[in-house]
């Protein structure tokens, strides 16, 4: 919310919802097709241009919402509960693993990630470690889960508040749920997740677990793409920011630059981003 925070004093009006369905009208105009990327990153006139990522599919396929065009989303008001309804003739999809909800033909899946913080039992330094911790295979073993891998690779972050971060390997075992409010944590990967590093710390074997919890990513379920999507879909006035993975909230703040020179210069300017173009995987 701190965002929302700071939008608000730059005069945005923050409204907080949520969105159940969004509105289209017929189109008269067909939405030009995605541009291929460039084979070799190269802009036409210089060097490299920056990407935000990887995503990398060969057909350009013809956009199969071209007849129709955004006219305003419905949501529930968080306080009220009341259903409504704001016009709009732009709207920025960035729904995360909630994405194909909203927009059924988007490629999106949730992954389940779990994770836990802990305070050290004495300060830590700043580093981020990245593991790779081979599990002991007998059933007496305090890491013993129904099926346990040989080797686990649990990644730990030091935060400014002497806290570490830890988190795992994620799972589909549960479908993405309405809410973040109804996501179910799987105690038993928590406790996983803290036998594991504990095993290689005393500072955190001997710290205190301060939260167990777990996320959805989104996911692009299309072979050989790693997303995300950023920019227009075909349809009017729609554009998307999902699939990023758990890079989110690293790429959050280019995507949104990029996402609002699309919509105010007609054009992604900072970045070559052909290759996260929705159109040709939509």
């Amino acid at each position: 919310m701190s965002m929302a925070r700071l939008a608000q004093e730059r005069g945005v009006n923050v409204i907080v919802g949520s969105v159940t369905d969004i509105e289209y009208t017929e189109s008269t105009s067909t939405p030009p097709p995605a541009t291929p990327p460039p084979s070799d990153n190269m802009t036409p006139n210089g060097p490299p241009s920056p990407t935000l990522s990887s995503a990398s599919v060969n057909s350009v396929p013809s956009s199969r919402n071209s007849r129709r065009k955004v006219s305003g989303i419905i949501y529930t008001n968080t306080q009220s509960g009341t259903s409504c309804t704001i016009p709009a003739t732009t709207v920025i999809l960035a729904t995360g693993p909630w994405t194909s909800k909203l927009y059924p033909s988007a490629p999106i899946s949730g992954l389940r990630a779990h994770s836990v913080t802990i305070t050290p039992s004495s300060p830590v330094s700043a580093y981020a470690l990245f593991t790779e911790i081979t599990i002991p295979p007998t059933p007496q073993s305090p890491l013993h889960s129904n099926q346990p891998p040989n080797v686990v690779s649990p990644e730990i972050y030091a935060r400014p508040n002497n806290e570490i971060y830890v988190c795992g390997e994620g799972d589909m075992e549960v479908a993405v749920p309405e809410t973040t409010a109804d996501v179910q944590i799987d105690e038993a990967r928590c406790d996983d997740l803290i036998a594991q590093v504990s095993s290689i710390s005393d500072n955190i074997r001997l710290g205190r677990v301060t939260r167990k919890q777990a996320c959805y990513l989104p996911i692009l379920n299309v072979g050989g793409s790693g997303g995300p999507l950023v920019g227009e879909t075909g349809t009017e006035g729609l554009l998307m920011a999902t699939g990023h993975s758990c890079w989110g909230i690293n790429n959050a703040p280019a995507t949104g630059k990029l996402l609002s020179e699309i919509v105010f210069e007609g054009q992604a300017v900072s970045a070559d981003i052909r290759q996260l173009d929705p159109r040709r995987i939509l």
